[in-house]
């Protein structure tokens, strides 16, 4: 039985020289030649078959490094693929596809004078030793390229990823010095750093960032973060739809979409009013229009409409004072009969942007002071 040491050598002196590798040769083959090798250690379906990106930055850079090969028994001048089965995958896909030319020369590495354990060792090396990168690594090199020149377009279709890839990784990697270094430094997540970046003023990022750092880290959640920078704001939202986004835009103002966003289909994207005192006017200038015309057609320009219905004592709107039979739909001609005395409007934005209105007795004096009197002298 032999032990198994416990330690690493205390210096390399100390311990066994190393074996040289055998001497390698370097060619070039064709995809007809090639087969993925019974002594390739990936078996991860999922990894195998992700080869799209893979095929779209061999498309646009070549094959970067090149395949680990050992000639096969039987075989005149073929070969099987030990380490790299997933780029030989994508240069077959590519083939099919009509993408590359059946007799592309593909660099290998034949490796002709090892052992089969010697091959499953390498092929399980070249896979330990490929780590992921970390996001604000891939955030880094993407700056870097662009401010080097390549649109970040270029730069997405190099890495063989979308365009919405880059520009992601571009604005992360442009996040207020302070946010990136605690992004560097494992202080905020990635998903806290994505919320920061839903904006690209970093201003306004790093006016977020030393507000909320005074909570716990537990409280720090993107929902909060975006709260704080109005990203998605609900209110702005139904002001925007409201007015309308076209006017609001013909009118100076600006829209931020949130580029880590992923609404649904029929979910409006997310995004910061840049402009919100230029909303907030817009939508007091279209109310305005709203009341001239209930007024109008109501024939009562002296109609005042409140900030909220009249309230019970308990909270809450008092219902007993509601008008409900009054139901107005804006633009039309037809007229608004409202009952004599004081009564209010109230216009209430919906979250789809349409205003409803509603009409309401001030009070449950004026409610009552305009009823006819019953006549007792009636019989029964």
């Amino acid at each position: 039985m032999t032990s198994t040491p416990t330690e690493f050598p205390a210096t390399i002196a100390s311990a066994r020289p190393p074996q040289l590798p055998p001497a390698i040769l370097r060619k070039a083959v064709t995809f007809d030649q090639l087969e993925i090798s019974r002594f390739n250690v990936r078996t991860n379906r999922t990894a195998q078959m992700t080869i799209e990106a893979l095929g779209r930055s061999i498309l646009a850079l070549g094959l970067v490094n090149a395949l680990k090969v050992h000639p096969l028994k039987g075989g005149k001048e073929r070969y099987g693929v030990h380490a790299g089965g997933r780029r030989c995958r994508a240069i077959g896909a590519l083939i099919k596809a009509g993408a590359l030319p059946a007799d592309w020369p593909i660099d290998v590495v034949v490796r002709d004078q090892l052992t089969e354990a010697q091959l499953l060792e390498e092929s399980q090396a070249e896979n330990m030793m490929r780590l992921d990168l970390e996001m604000y690594e891939i955030a880094e090199g993407v700056v870097r390229s662009h401010v080097a020149g390549d649109s970040l377009e270029t730069i997405a279709e190099r890495l063989g990823q979308e365009p919405r890839f880059t520009y992601r990784a571009y604005r992360l990697g442009m996040l207020a010095p302070p946010i990136f270094d605690a992004l560097k430094a494992g202080t905020i997540s990635q998903a806290q750093a994505e919320a920061y970046g839903a904006t690209e003023q970093q201003t306004l990022q790093l006016a977020a960032f030393n507000a909320l750092r005074l909570l716990s880290p537990i409280e720090q959640t993107p929902d909060r973060i975006r709260a704080w920078l109005k990203i998605g704001d609900a209110e702005a939202a139904r002001l925007l739809r409201f007015v309308g986004q076209q006017t609001y835009l013909d009118a100076g103002g600006a829209l931020e979409l949130d580029l880590f966003d992923d609404p649904a289909d029929a979910a409006p994207a997310r995004a910061l009013i840049c402009h919100p005192d230029l909303l907030r006017q817009l939508a007091d200038a279209a109310l305005a229009g709203v009341r001239d015309e209930i007024r109008r057609r109501a024939a009562r320009p002296d109609l005042r409409f409140v900030p909220q219905p009249p309230q019970a004592s308990f909270g809450g709107p008092d219902h007993f004072l509601n008008i409900p039979e009054l139901a107005v739909v804006l633009g039309e001609e037809t007229e608004i009969t409202l009952p004599e005395g004081d009564v209010v409007g109230y216009i209430q934005i919906a979250a789809s942007g349409d205003p409803k209105i509603s009409f309401w007795w001030e009070s449950t004096k004026a409610k009552y002071s305009t009823r006819k009197p019953v006549d007792t002298a009636a019989p029964a």
